[in-house]
């Protein structure tokens, strides 16, 4: 299963949703404020992933691989697409 953090307001949230709904993948959407205080083991995996992205959003965690970097190396063309500043960080 995919968990995908996201804030309102975050284009890159935004496209990253959109790639999944195209491509018919289905995930799970968090509020990123269960970042800082995490409520399960789903929530301080994407703590670490976070960090690992410098607090920026989206925040993706696939609990069936052990990847990480996810975001960055399966949607790079969408993170680089947008700027999105302080909507775009935990």
């Amino acid at each position: 299963m995919i968990y995908l953090y996201t804030n309102s307001n975050c284009p890159k949230c935004e496209k990253l949703k959109e790639k999944y709904r195209l491509e018919n993948t289905q995930y799970v959407e968090r509020d990123a404020s269960r970042i800082k205080t995490p409520e399960d083991e789903i929530d301080r995996e994407a703590l670490i992933q976070a960090s690992l992205q410098n607090m920026e959003l989206p925040v993706i965690i696939d609990m069936d691989k052990d990847v990480k970097n996810i975001a960055k190396e399966y949607f790079q063309d969408i993170l680089e697409e947008s700027e999105c500043g302080a909507n775009c960080q935990i």
